[in-house]
């Protein structure tokens, strides 16, 4: 049977919890609830999302990660924006973006290239990565939002980024609830 998975970076529980008081900020902005906040429990970074894998494929993406950890030192990735998102004009949801991180594009380019070299079938972005955590989705297209406004502002969080996580996304009606499956530790590094 095949999962549906991805590599993330998960964030720590104090930085959860502020995303939290920011989203309950939002909340008190959008008195219409067109918005679906997340759980705290689903916050994360996407480093890459593999699709449905078989547990023959898992099992390499594992071997590749371990592999691939060992190479990078661990490093921290800023997020400077609270925003709709991806595309601001027409919003599907709510985000904090980051800046482009070199380390971060590079972890990736790099597992993407042992992945594909292993002949698992996924499909790699095109672009660079640009970290951004989801604090919520539009409930349906035709929902009344808030100006953008009183959404954007300026934010100053740092993700310190120690090790990544393959994950499964279980697909519910009420929302994709994660599971984690296995960590890859980076290599020390003062961040």
């Amino acid at each position: 049977m095949k999962k549906r998975v991805f590599l993330a970076i998960i964030l720590p529980p104090s930085l959860k919890k502020e995303l939290m008081d920011l989203q309950k900020e939002l909340q008190n902005k959008d008195k219409n609830y067109s918005w679906r906040f997340l759980p705290e429990e689903t916050f994360h970074l996407t480093l890459i999302f593999l699709g449905y894998l078989t547990s023959e494929e898992i099992g390499k993406v594992i071997k590749i990660s371990h592999d691939q950890a060992k190479n990078f030192s661990s490093f921290s990735v800023l997020l400077k924006e609270l925003d709709y998102g991806p595309n601001p004009l027409f919003p599907r949801l709510i985000w904090l973006k980051g800046e482009f991180n070199q380390n971060l594009n590079q972890l990736k380019i790099a597992l993407e290239k042992e992945i594909q070299k292993n002949k698992i079938n996924f499909f790699p972005e095109k672009r660079a990565l640009i970290p951004h955590i989801t604090l919520a989705r539009l409930k349906n297209e035709n929902s009344i939002i808030p100006p953008r406004e009183k959404i954007y502002q300026k934010v100053d969080f740092k993700i310190p980024v120690e090790s990544f996580w393959l994950m499964e996304s279980i697909l519910k009606r009420e929302g994709a609830e994660y599971q984690p499956i296995k960590e890859f530790i980076l290599l020390k590094n003062s961040i």
